[in-house]
């Protein structure tokens, strides 16, 4: 009878150690999926501000009118350097946003170390959300876009220039461009927001590829010692008895 109460109290101290180790682990994923999150928000607000303080001050410029095609638009005084100056932007976006992808990519290889598919996961949703963030504040921080002047009572005026981020055109189909109303037949992709997702992910990649994964960290399981437990002691004079 005592066998029996002493196994059941032992088991109890086992399940009990179980559930703990359980809800220790599910507060560890949160806290992993939280860094990372936090992490590459932080890491997005300073590259936008970096970006617009390496960009700036913006280029001069006026609301003047096209006399081929007759539209209206925004034209640095110095058309050289200022469309120079505007393209800069977009290989500056491209070189923060590479740098600090890459320092989150390397800081999340080492806090999910041991959730390798958890800490993927995060890092791949965080860090597009993170270069949108980055080109948000990046140009909050600058002047707004001057095109939003352009027009016939607006010629003349001067507005300074605006971060700008290239992008490349995917051609579409024309009764897909007839369906999105688009007058060029073309969707502009912003390929230079790629640089988050695919240098934080490279190298999370590589150093989980290189660095072996840390041993786990001991939990207690089956080895709580509880009420009803019993020490060596206790089974060798159960077993004389």
């Amino acid at each position: 009878m005592s066998d029996q109460l002493i196994n059941h109290d032992h088991g109890e101290a086992q399940a009990h150690g179980a559930e703990r180790a359980t809800r220790s682990s599910r507060w560890h994923a949160v806290g992993l999926v939280l860094a990372i999150v936090v992490l590459s928000g932080a890491a997005a607000a300073l590259g936008g501000w970096w970006w617009w303080r390496w960009w700036s001050p913006a280029p001069a410029g006026t609301i003047g009118q096209d006399q081929s095609t007759g539209e209206f638009g925004w034209y640095p005084k110095s058309f050289e350097l200022g469309q120079a100056h505007m393209a800069s932007s977009t290989f500056q976006y491209v070189v923060v946003g590479f740098v600090l992808a890459a320092i989150v990519g390397l800081a999340t290889s080492f806090l999910g170390r041991n959730r390798p598919l958890l800490a993927l996961s995060t890092l791949g949703g965080a860090s597009v959300a993170a270069s949108a963030v980055m080109a948000i504040v990046g140009r909050a921080l600058g002047p707004s876009d001057p095109s939003t002047w352009a027009n016939a009572s607006h010629v003349g005026e001067e507005h300074p220039g605006w971060l700008t981020i290239g992008h490349a055109d995917l051609r579409v189909w024309s009764w897909l461009s007839d369906l999105l109303h688009l007058s060029r037949g073309r969707i502009p992709i912003p390929t230079p927001l790629l640089v988050w997702p695919m240098a934080a992910l490279l190298v999370f990649g590589l150093v989980m590829l290189m660095a072996p994964p840390l041993p786990p960290v001991a939990t207690p399981a089956a080895s709580d010692s509880g009420p009803g437990d019993l020490s060596q002691d206790d089974e060798s004079l159960q077993t004389h008895s």
